[in-house]
């Protein structure tokens, strides 16, 4: 009998890694603010408060003086009236601040609360955060 060579150990199969796209649109979210800001005046509070002024105007003076501080308490009525509305209904926006891919930097601006943090992976589409799903950008 003749002897045989011995048989090589088999080889552990190649570790396949995956390819990394790069992904434009992806980015780190590095910021997240909360902007509150002036409501807007729907022009109840402008007509309110030109009718309480012009009111108030026309208890001032006589004749023509009279004419004028009305006309002059309707004016300032409707600006403090419209300021008043705007104030008591303030909006709250949110800006979120993305360093992209390629380094530029993004910020979004939305009504909602975000779930975003800083350090977060996103995905910038249409001008709207989503998740970006991959760990590949």
């Amino acid at each position: 009998m003749l002897a045989q060579a011995p048989r090589p150990a088999p080889q552990p199969a190649p570790v396949v890694q995956p390819v990394q796209r790069y992904c434009p649109d992806c980015g780190v979210v590095t910021r997240v603010e909360t902007l509150d800001r002036r409501g807007k005046g729907s022009g109840i509070g402008a007509i309110a408060g030109g009718v309480v002024g012009g009111l108030l105007g026309n208890q001032v003076g006589k004749g023509s003086g009279k004419d004028l501080a009305t006309i002059a308490g309707a004016v300032i009525g409707g600006v403090a009236g419209h300021n008043v509305e705007r104030n008591v209904t303030p909006t709250t926006r949110y800006r979120i601040t993305v360093e992209m891919n390629d380094g530029s930097v993004r910020t979004i601006d939305q009504d909602e609360p975000p779930t975003w943090m800083a350090g977060d992976r996103v995905r910038v589409e249409g001008g709207r955060l989503a998740e970006s799903g991959r760990a590949d950008f």
